[in-house]
Formats: C-alpha cells, sequence, structure tokens
C-alpha cells in the first residue's frame, strides 16, 4: 500500500472514531469523552443511562457506545466562550446568582446537552445561593424526563437523571418541603426495584441521602446518623456527588451541635486524591475545616483559614469569612499576651499578631461582597483603635505642646520649623508647616 494513502486512512480513522492520543484544540468543533481508557471525539447527539450516542461526522450516521462507566465528557460549546464557560468563571468567583442566570440562558438552547446541563448548573449555583426552592424548580426540569415507576428500556433517561433526582430531593429537604422530598427518595427507591433499572445501587443511596437531609432538617439526629451511614458515594468513580453529600453532611452536624463528627467528615475529604483535582472545592472544605477547629486547634484553624488567600479559587464570600474569622483569632491569641507583659519576645509577638490582625481584617472590612462577617470584621478593626506604627497624618489634632505630626512617609521636620526635604536630591525643600 502507498504509504501515503496509510498515513491518509489512519489519519481518518482518528478523526472519525478517535483514539486515546486525541488533542483537543479550542477550535476543535468535536465533543470529547471517555470510556475506560480510550478516548473518542465526535458529535454527541444524547447521553443516556448506558449508552452515548453519536455522529462520526456532523451530518454523518448515529453510532451508539455502550459504557459502565463515561467520564471526561466535553462538548465543544464548554470550550467556546459562550454561556456554559462565563456561568462557571462566575460560580468560582462566588456570584452565584449571576452564574444560575447565564446557565438559564444555556438550558434554553436547542441541544440536549444544554438543556440537561444547563438546568442542573443552574440548580447547582441557586443551591449555593440558599435559594433552595427555585434551585429544585431547576432540577425538576431533568427529573421531569422520565417517570420512576418504569425502567430505562421503557423509557430512556439522561444518564444525569439520578443524580438530577438526589439533588431536587436534597434541594427540598433544605427548603422543608418534606412531603416533596419524601415523595423524591420514595421515587428513587421504587425505580431502584425495578428489573430494567440500569442505576440502582446509586438510587437507593441517593434516597437515604435524602432522607438524612430530611431528618437534619426535622432536627432528628438519631436518624440523621441512621440513614447517612447507609450512603457511601466513590469519589473516584462520581466526584461530584461524592463532594456535594459530603460537605452537605459537614454542615449538617455542625448545626446538630456535632462538631467532632463534622470534623472527622472533613479530614476524610483533605485525605481524598480526588479532591486536590478541584480547588475549588478543596477551598470550601478547608474554610469549614478552619471554622470548625476555631475553638478547639486555634493554631490548626489559623493554618486552614489563611491559607484561603493562597487557593486561588476561593470566592470573594469564602475569602471575606476566612479573614475575619483569622483576625478574630489572632486578636484572641494577643489578648492572651496581654499589654502588661514584660517579656520582649512576646511584646514582640503580640505585636505582630496585632499586625497581621488588622491586616485581614481590613481585607475582610474592603470585601466587595454583602454579608455577616464583613460588618463583624469592620467592628473588631474598629475595635481595635487606631494603628500605633502609623504616625498621624498632618491635618491630625495637635499634639501636647501645640507640634504636629510629621506625614507618614516624611522624616521629621529639623529645628526651625522647615520640614527635611523629600529626598536627598531635593533642590528646594517643602514648605514650612504652619503650627
Amino acid at each position: 500500500m502507498n504509504p501515503t494513502c496509510f498515513v491518509a486512512r489512519v489519519l481518518l480513522a482518528v478523526l472519525t472514531l478517535g483514539c486515546a492520543g486525541v488533542v483537543m484544540g479550542a477550535d476543535d468543533p468535536r465533543d470529547h469523552f471517555t470510556i475506560g481508557e480510550q478516548a473518542y471525539a465526535g458529535y454527541v447527539v444524547q447521553e443516556l443511562s448506558d449508552t452515548i450516542i453519536y455522529k462520526g461526522t456532523p451530518d454523518g450516521p448515529a453510532n451508539s457506545k455502550h459504557y459502565r462507566v463515561l467520564k471526561n465528557i466535553e462538548y465543544a460549546g464548554m470550550r467556546e466562550d459562550g454561556m456554559w464557560r462565563k456561568g462557571q468563571e462566575a460560580r468560582t468567583r462566588g456570584e452565584y446568582e449571576d452564574a444560575a442566570a447565564l446557565f438559564d440562558q444555556l438550558a434554553g438552547g436547542q441541544h440536549a446537552w444544554e438543556q440537561v446541563y444547563g438546568a442542573i448548573a443552574e440548580g447547582d449555583c441557586l443551591e449555593l445561593a440558599k435559594k433552595y426552592a427555585a434551585a429544585a424548580d431547576c432540577f425538576q426540569k431533568v427529573v421531569g424526563l422520565a417517570p420512576f415507576d418504569k425502567d430505562d428500556a421503557t423509557v430512556p433517561r439522561p444518564r444525569q437523571w439520578v443524580d438530577a433526582c438526589y439533588r431536587l430531593g436534597m434541594a427540598l429537604a433544605e427548603a422543608n418541603k418534606i412531603p416533596e422530598a419524601t415523595k423524591v427518595a420514595d421515587g428513587l427507591s421504587t425505580y431502584a426495584q425495578l428489573n430494567g433499572a440500569l442505576n440502582s445501587l446509586g438510587a437507593e443511596e441517593r434516597a437515604n441521602a435524602i432522607r438524612s437531609a430530611m431528618s437534619a432538617t426535622q432536627n432528628d439526629s438519631k436518624n440523621l446518623d441512621n440513614y447517612s451511614s447507609k450512603v457511601s458515594f466513590d469519589a473516584a468513580v462520581e466526584p461530584a456527588v461524592w463532594f456535594h453529600y459530603n460537605i452537605y453532611l459537614a454542615g449538617a452536624w455542625n448545626a446538630a451541635q456535632n462538631p467532632s463528627n463534622a470534623l472527622n467528615i472533613l479530614n476524610h475529604m483533605i485525605a481524598e486524591p480526588e479532591l486536590a483535582k478541584h480547588p475549588a472545592d478543596q477551598s470550601k472544605v478547608y474554610l469549614l475545616r478552619g471554622l470548625d477547629n476555631m475553638t478547639t486547634d486555634p493554631t490548626a484553624a489559623l493554618i486552614d483559614l489563611l491559607r484561603i488567600d493562597i487557593l486561588p479559587y476561593s470566592s470573594e464570600d469564602e475569602r471575606c469569612i476566612a479573614r475575619a474569622a483569622a483576625g478574630s483569632l489572632l486578636l484572641d491569641q494577643a489578648a492572651k499576651i496581654g499589654e502588661a507583659s514584660k517579656d520582649e519576645r512576646q511584646i514582640a509577638y503580640r505585636k505582630e499578631l496585632l499586625r497581621t490582625a488588622r491586616l485581614v481584617l481590613s481585607a475582610a472590612a474592603d470585601a466587595s461582597t454583602h454579608i455577616p462577617e464583613k460588618d463583624k470584621a469592620k467592628a473588631l478593626l474598629d475595635g481595635m483603635g487606631p494603628d500605633e506604627d502609623v504616625p498621624a497624618a498632618p491635618n491630625a489634632a495637635p499634639a501636647p505642646g501645640g507640634a504636629t505630626s510629621a506625614a507618614p512617609d516624611a522624616p521629621a521636620a529639623p529645628a526651625g520649623g522647615a520640614a527635611a526635604p523629600a529626598d536627598a536630591g531635593a533642590s528646594a525643600p517643602l514648605k514650612p508647616v504652619d503650627p
């Protein structure tokens, strides 16, 4: 065979069927997904419970590929500078309602992936904004695509259907809509018992997760413990639902006045290698652990809280909360040393604690967000009084004896009343400061 023809055929096979070495570019019009270790590139028509339908070319025939685990799926539209990317960027910045609006526009698109991914992402952002009833309405758009009492062979459903049911039930439980949440949990259990259900184990696990959330809302710690013990999501296989449930559960145990349970969950999350692949989620876990440790282990708390500034994907709200909490801890540590200490090292250490507290509290008080922690930081900052290390401004009140303090960056005026030159090379001195 002519070598050129052979190479051309190989290239055609790569373009049509995909291979593990597929290279993605921003201008690549194809969608990309991985089944097992095999990567594919094509034009995805629909994701179903165990099958992905796609075309090798836009106008080509549809192919179906069965899978056990579908991962790393990325639609060409996700790489464009469109609603998906803009929504993700807004979500990362903590602008959850703005992100929800962008995903709502995406959900109005003509492609199946836009409608499903857009609705779930919109619901996720509204849940982060604590608008649980509105979030439930978004998840219902996907849940409503298939009934609980029909199996996948009878009524095909999107791959994300079971997860959308879980998110719907959790949002309803958070909104204290217990009867509606109960219907979703029981519906998932009904689906799990169908002979043709393709995700029966996952459905029952998600049903118990919803029941644990209902128990938490009803302040029923016994059933919270009972149902949550029946839930064990695999971080490597289903990282999104693993993160969502565990971060929820840690918060639920905190609300139930059981911080030790919450800390155990957060420590296990941080030890999970999968979390390191998602820095924005990692930041949330460190923040919660820092807040939980404030009473029992202030030093460990400070380490977690101050690292929020280092992690690049924390939101403005998260940074404000972390800074306000860290500033409070630093002030507490300075207070334990006290002003009366005669130990020079302790005096210097206290001064450094106060300096750092002032910095982080100032950053929290100047945050662009509007949350209670911003006001708390400002109150703590005001309570510290003026910074003793910063000289008074030129228009400050006269000091005893009529003298006026020099400007912060200017050296002291020499005898005779004239201010010192602004720098050694200045040709003309500054005008005298009027007493």
